[in-house]
């Protein structure tokens, strides 16, 4: 891990990791929760006491919604000296939005493991009237799409890592693929909207965070490259 400049000027510097750093911390968390490394998909239980495991408190049913807006579907609460809170949306206790809850939860998990060494040190730029607010990681919808700041995308680049590691994603793909695993897929292939479906399957998450993973671990090519003629041609 090294420290970069803060663009969003709430810390005096950001941590940048590399994924097999961040792939660490998540199999250490993991290995200490289940004394051992789990079997993937993770179940909604076992998501649940990963997070109780790495949290002073762990409400998975918090009334978010009275009190901070139907869009807030996660909070990590950081205090210095103590390890963070971690609030789910009862929102998300419903079957059509079970795999989302199960990225936000992995979503917070990744803040936890990764950010909460920031407010325990003395981090942080005097910028907030309230002290307690600058503690508070509100996590909506919004927030945890690709594009938002550099801890909303670490969070939920943390989320795949842990929903759908490496390891296991290239062993999925072994299985639906076999030796044409080293020939590329493209997203506007037809085969290729299958093989998501299938990821998604696999590791119970939705087709989109399937998608993103699947880009990000370079199984899929987002965009078919152009080949250019000579111009004599």
């Amino acid at each position: 891990m090294k420290w970069l400049s803060d663009p969003t000027r709430r810390f005096i510097e950001r941590p940048h990791f590399l994924e097999s750093e961040i792939q660490q911390r998540l199999d250490s968390a993991l290995t200490r929760c289940f004394s051992g490394a789990p079997s993937f998909p993770l179940t909604d239980n076992e998501l649940d006491l990963l997070v109780d495991s790495v949290t002073e408190h762990y409400d998975p049913m918090a009334d978010l919604h009275s009190h901070l807006g139907i869009d807030v579907e996660g909070v990590t609460v950081f205090r210095p000296g103590h390890r963070p809170r971690v609030k789910i949306s009862s929102h998300l206790l419903v079957d059509n939005l079970r795999r989302r809850r199960r990225m936000t939860i992995a979503h917070e998990v990744g803040h936890v493991l990764l950010h909460c060494d920031l407010y325990q040190e003395d981090r942080t730029l005097d910028l907030f009237s309230d002290t307690n607010a600058r503690g508070r990681i509100f996590c909506k919808t919004s927030t945890m799409l690709p594009g938002a700041d550099w801890m909303e995308w670490q969070a939920s680049f943390t989320a795949g890592c842990l929903l759908m590691p490496s390891a296991a994603m290239r062993q999925v793909m072994l299985t639906l693929r076999g030796d044409a695993l080293q020939q590329p897929l493209y997203l506007d292939d037809s085969f290729t909207i299958d093989v998501i479906t299938d990821v998604a399957r696999a590791f119970d998450v939705s087709e989109d965070a399937a998608k993103v993973r699947l880009i990000q671990t370079g199984f899929v090519e987002p965009h078919r490259a152009i080949q250019r003629l000579p111009l004599w041609e």
